[in-house]
């Protein structure tokens, strides 16, 4: 498999079996069309099964209306073939900062990831009143 040297992309190596000396290799930082990222990717998390990834990536052509220039984290699900990005509100949208070092949890339902700007994080649970000091 050729890999364009003008982008860095995350591929996964996964033993078939332990008999197995052949290994697979699957590239996970495309699109859902199957498109290469246009950017680099890094530190891809696996849910405990593998079949989800999720990773944070330079790259703006892995979802539609990426037009943020800043580096999104993305859940990549290797059975379904899609990739989504995570680093948005709850309402979708996106982020005008660096989103990065994301973690995927064993059963696959909760991503963790920081963001060094407040758009794509959700309000504080008590809205926008103050929190009043203990005593």
């Amino acid at each position: 498999m050729k890999i364009s040297s003008a982008c860095r992309c995350l591929a996964l190596s996964l033993v078939l079996s332990a008999a197995a000396s052949a290994q697979v290799i699957t590239r996970v930082s495309i699109a859902t069309s199957g498109a290469e990222g246009n950017g680099d990717s890094f530190s891809p998390s696996l849910s405990q099964r593998g079949h989800l990834v999720v990773f944070y990536s330079k790259a703006a052509n892995l979802v539609p209306n990426d037009l943020n220039a800043a580096q999104d984290v993305f859940l990549h699900d290797r059975i379904a073939g899609t990739t989504v990005r995570v680093s948005v509100s709850s309402g979708g949208v996106e982020g005008n900062g660096e989103s990065y070092n994301s973690v995927i949890s064993g059963d696959g339902r909760f991503v963790a990831y920081n963001s060094a700007y407040a758009t794509s994080r959700a309000p504080p649970l008590r809205g926008s009143a103050s929190i009043p000091p203990a005593g």
